[in-house]
Order: structure tokens, then C-alpha cells, then sequence
């Protein structure tokens, strides 16, 4: 079972995945940046408008890159599937940083880097799984 593991954490669409989430982190705080700096628009919108562009990108690089899927519809039951997990990963992100911080009593930002790290590993296993699951072939 380990063994099984750690050979999925050694394939092309893992590094991929994290390479893909490094470009789309680039991207949102370029785009924070920019509309928070530039435009000077207010944080809390420069914050949002910055997040769904890199919910959006990181979709579509996934979609195509990481997974490899064909499928040129840009609105389906994989976006809709996408969106569900997006929502359960906050979920996920939120509890953990609970349990490590507040239960655990670990530093914030330990707690952090711990929860990042998990949630690419769990996050990469839900957009595999579910998200991009049987279009892989279309």
C-alpha cells in the first residue's frame, strides 16, 4: 500500500499538479497586485476578483495539462464537479488549520505550511478522482 503511494506521488500529473498550482499562486498575486496597486480598487474586491481568475485558471490548466482531458466545454458536469471540490478542500484547509493551531496548539504558521501541504496532496487525489475522473479518455 505505501509502496503503491509513493509511486503516485512520483508521476508526470503530480508534478505537473504542483506546478500548475505554483503558476496560478504567481498569477493570483500578480492580479492582486495589480488591481489592489495599480487600479487601486479595494482589497477585499482586488482580493476576490484576484481568486476567481486563478479558480478559473487553475481549472483549465489542470483540465488540459496536469489531466490531459480534450474536452472543450467550458461549462459541464466537470466544472460543476470542480466547484464542489473547491468548496470541500476549503472545508478540508479550514479544519485543518483548526485542529493544528487551535487543538494541537502548533505555530500559525507552521500550521500552515503542514495544511498546504496536505491539501495539495489531497486536493491533487479529489481533482483525480472525482473532478477529472471519467473524461480522461474523451
Amino acid at each position: 500500500m505505501i509502496h503503491k503511494l509513493i509511486r503516485h506521488f512520483f508521476k508526470k500529473s503530480f508534478l505537473i499538479y504542483g506546478l500548475v498550482g505554483a503558476f496560478v499562486t504567481i498569477v493570483q498575486i500578480g492580479f492582486l497586485y495589480l488591481f489592489r496597486d495599480y487600479f487601486h480598487i479595494s482589497d477585499y474586491i482586488s482580493l476576490t476578483t484576484a481568486y476567481i481568475i486563478a479558480l478559473i485558471l487553475h481549472y483549465f490548466l489542470n483540465k488540459h495539462l496536469t489531466f490531459l482531458i480534450k474536452d472543450k466545454k467550458v461549462f459541464n458536469k466537470m466544472s460543476l464537479r470542480y466547484m464542489f471540490v473547491v468548496i470541500l478542500s476549503y472545508g478540508i484547509y479550514v479544519a485543518n488549520m483548526f485542529l493544528l493551531n487551535k487543538i494541537v496548539g502548533i505555530n500559525f504558521s507552521i500550521a500552515l505550511v503542514i495544511t498546504l501541504g496536505v491539501n495539495y496532496i489531497v486536493n491533487y487525489f479529489l481533482y483525480e478522482n472525482i473532478v477529472f475522473k471519467h473524461e480522461k479518455n474523451i
